[in-house]
């Protein structure tokens, strides 16, 4: 189970991988790339398994790339080994304006058996400068800095 901050206000949310549930197919724009303004590396502060960091990167590439490697590293106390999983998305769409990229069910590559498989979110640029990364099914969210 994963937990974002929901519509900011602080209150937590939980997120649960169900395969049972689709996300809208986004409007595809062909030969499309990713724009440079998403390509760096993020992070934010989440509780999720007792407090950690999650990470997102985006690298560049076309449709269908994998473009997206998440991670999460909880905080590690009393000397105890903390958690540390990772996910890869693909790219499946471009708004029209440039200004979000639909990203796949993101996918387990490494973690315990609780870092499962994620659902299709959407990734957008707030004008403060911060990305907004939305489950498309529940629109629950989590804003990352930039690195």
């Amino acid at each position: 189970m994963f937990t974002l901050l929901a519509a900011g206000i602080g209150a937590v949310a939980p997120l649960m991988a169900n395969d049972s549930n689709s996300s809208p197919s986004p409007t595809e724009v062909s030969g499309s790339s990713v724009p440079t303004v998403f390509r760096h590396k993020w992070s934010t502060i989440t509780d999720e398994y007792g407090g950690g960091t999650r990470t997102l990167t985006i690298r560049k590439g076309e449709l269908h790339d994998e473009i997206l490697t998440m991670e999460f590293d909880s905080f590690q106390e009393d000397g105890k080994s903390g958690i540390h999983c990772s996910w890869k998305g693909y790219l499946t769409g471009i708004s029209e304006s440039k200004d979000a990229l639909h990203i796949s069910r993101t996918t387990r590559l490494d973690g315990p058996s609780r870092c499962s498989n994620g659902r299709a979110t959407t990734l957008t640029l707030l004008p403060n400068g911060k990305l907004r990364r939305t489950v498309d099914a529940d629109n629950t969210y989590l804003d990352y800095a930039r690195h």
